[in-house]
């Protein structure tokens, strides 16, 4: 899950296709809690609002200057 500085959340991956290595890599990443982050990859509109990453489609995160 994705935490927006304005507080909106989206789902970055589902728990049905956590797999290794994206479920250690997105562990390692939730522990750096003064972290900032940028995920780029296609979104799925539920009721016109982007709320979760597409399971489809591949999601890339960069770690973003303090």
């Amino acid at each position: 899950m994705l935490q927006t500085a304005a507080g909106r959340k989206h789902l970055v991956v589902g728990v049905m296709f956590l797999e290794a290595p994206t479920s250690e890599v997105l562990a390692q990443l939730s522990t750096d809690t003064g972290g900032r982050y940028e995920v780029r990859g296609q979104t799925d509109a539920m009721s016109g609002e982007a709320v979760a990453f597409s399971s489809g489609r591949c999601a890339y995160v960069y770690s973003a200057l303090k």
